[in-house]
């Protein structure tokens, strides 16, 4: 490989994409992600939604474009059922990643509730000005009911640990119709 720059301008460069073709490129990567990807501009407007955010939310690209995030990403705390404070404002004031910080469920356009982790990054255009933000999210709910189970599961071992045995090898006082 030549190391003098005149050397190098020789070589093979890339070719330069066009804005059309970085535009479908964006498109091409975003389809391609795992996750659920939402965008929004500075004034918290959709401008990009991707298929699995379409298959969590019930948003399509074409009705979630120009729609306010909160229409779109309807969340709530799992525990309390409390609306979740804007991650999107937060991502824009404390100018960093926000990663979910609690148990958090989506409410589907259809009512449908997913348990989900997210994470909210700020977009930044040349100047530093924060001009919208990446809401990039997925369903965890089978993980989380897991979590629920193997959690029940070990309390009820607890609880049949420290339950004393009879005389006649039965365990008493054990509730969830343990042995008695």
């Amino acid at each position: 490989m030549p190391t003098d720059p005149d050397e190098r301008s020789l070589e093979p460069q890339p070719p330069e994409l066009t804005l059309l073709q970085q535009s479908e490129w964006l498109g091409v990567i975003l389809s391609s992600i795992g996750n659920a990807v939402i965008t929004t501009d500075a004034n918290g407007r959709v401008a990009l939604l991707n298929a699995v955010a379409h298959s969590l939310t019930g948003w399509t690209q074409a009705e979630a474009v120009g729609a306010r995030w909160e229409a779109v990403f309807r969340v709530i705390n799992e525990e309390s059922r409390r609306e979740i404070k804007n991650p999107i404002l937060w991502a824009k004031r404390d100018r960093g990643v926000v990663a979910a910080g609690e148990t958090i469920q989506l409410i589907s356009r259809d009512g449908t509730e997913r348990s989900i982790d997210h994470c909210v990054t700020p977009i930044r255009n040349a100047q530093g000005t924060v001009a919208g933000v990446v809401l990039v999210f997925r369903d965890v709910t089978e993980r989380r009911g897991q979590e629920r189970e193997l959690r029940d599961a070990l309390a009820y071992a607890a609880e049949v640990i420290e339950t004393p045995m009879k005389e006649d090898g039965s365990r008493s006082g054990l509730g969830r119709g343990g042995m008695r």
